[in-house]
């Protein structure tokens, strides 16, 4: 079967196109009137050959695996020759449209979102105003990876910190939600990066497996659950069970 033809992307988009394709890992929330919560993630930028990208968002709770948040838009992009400027309408089910403006700036992959306007429905909870900010860079081994964090003004609160997460390029797996997360590289490296919610068991450590499962940082209730392990070369991940560390 012959490949589907490829849409050329608008020359307008080209300070944009890293963020084109499929992007997933995980994060993490909170808020002063929520508990804090956890959660899987799927981002996708797609183009139609138009001057504007499209997205569509959805989130899954960790470890239930329910259906969370999701929401749609368009990044535009205009210019006058010398000057771009970025906009971006969101909406999402519970009721709100958010317009945002853009601006571009370290290397050309980082983007700071500020809302210009909220819109609402009649029966949606407040929500006054919000901050994104997009950033992707790449590790080691040169593959991609976005990290953000959202900000919010609602229901009576000032701007705060709402969510964060770090998600990766489509050429890497994505993590299973329901199982333990082990960062094996050294514990230094781990306190400069990591996913969200991960637990640091240096990799000799855990080759030795001279550790009990408290000592690990894993409780024994979760000794049948997998294990998805990722190291500094790259994120490969790997399921086992628990056997192997006891």
């Amino acid at each position: 079967k012959a490949p589907a033809p490829t849409t050329p992307v608008h020359p307008l988009l080209s300070p944009l196109t890293f963020l084109l394709g499929t992007w997933s890992g995980t994060g993490e929330g909170s808020y002063p009137t929520t508990d804090s919560f956890r959660y899987r993630e799927e981002l996708k930028f797609g183009q139609t050959g138009g001057p504007f990208l499209t997205f569509t968002q959805r989130t899954w709770s960790i470890p239930a695996n329910q259906a969370m948040h999701t929401e749609s838009g368009f990044i535009r992009v205009f210019t006058n020759g010398t000057e771009n400027w970025y906009e971006m309408i969101v909406s999402d089910p519970t009721g709100s449209a958010q317009a945002y403006s853009g601006t571009l700036s370290g290397d050309g992959k980082k983007i700071e979102w500020e809302t210009t306007g909220v819109a609402k429905t009649a029966h949606a909870k407040e929500v006054n105003s919000l901050k994104r900010v997009w950033e992707v860079s790449s590790d080691s081994t040169g593959r991609n990876r976005l990290s953000y964090e959202i900000s919010m003004a609602a229901v009576g609160q000032p701007l705060t910190f709402h969510l964060k997460a770090l998600l990766f390029s489509d050429s890497v797996r994505t993590i299973d939600p329901n199982s333990i997360l082990v960062d094996v590289r050294e514990a230094e490296d781990y306190t400069r990066e990591h996913i969200p919610n991960a637990i640091n068991i240096p990799l000799g450590a855990f080759i030795a497996g001279k550790r009990g499962p408290e000592e690990n940082g894993i409780k024994a209730g979760d000794l049948d659950r997998p294990i998805t392990i990722y190291c500094g070369s790259g994120l490969h991940f790997i399921f086992y069970h628990f056997v192997g560390l006891c």
